[in-house]
């Protein structure tokens, strides 16, 4: 029952995630607050507004998926937008690799 219920909702976070709804990464975060795609995703979404709430967002995202170039390349670029640009080739580099 327990691998059944696991199916649902990865496959339901999957669904959420296909939607272009603005709210669509907070929906599938309170299913899996661990899925990359969420996490990734709801880091961009907060990246213009709040960079700090983003940067938390994408490196949780890289925790939980370190073989993720975008979550990367997004880091990089928040990095660079807040003029640390030592850190933004730091995060760059497995992108660029």
């Amino acid at each position: 029952m327990i691998l059944v219920w696991r199916i649902v909702v990865t496959n339901l976070v999957e669904l959420f995630l296909q939607d272009d709804a603005q709210d669509a990464a907070a929906l599938a975060l309170r299913l899996d607050e661990t899925n990359a795609k969420a996490l990734y995703h709801e880091g961009l979404q907060q990246a213009k507004a709040n960079p700090a709430r983003a940067m938390a967002y994408l490196l949780a995202a890289v925790r939980n998926n370190s073989t993720d170039g975008p979550a990367y390349a997004a880091i990089a670029r928040l990095e660079e937008e807040s003029g640390k640009v030592d850190e933004a080739w730091y995060w760059a580099a497995p992108v660029l690799l």
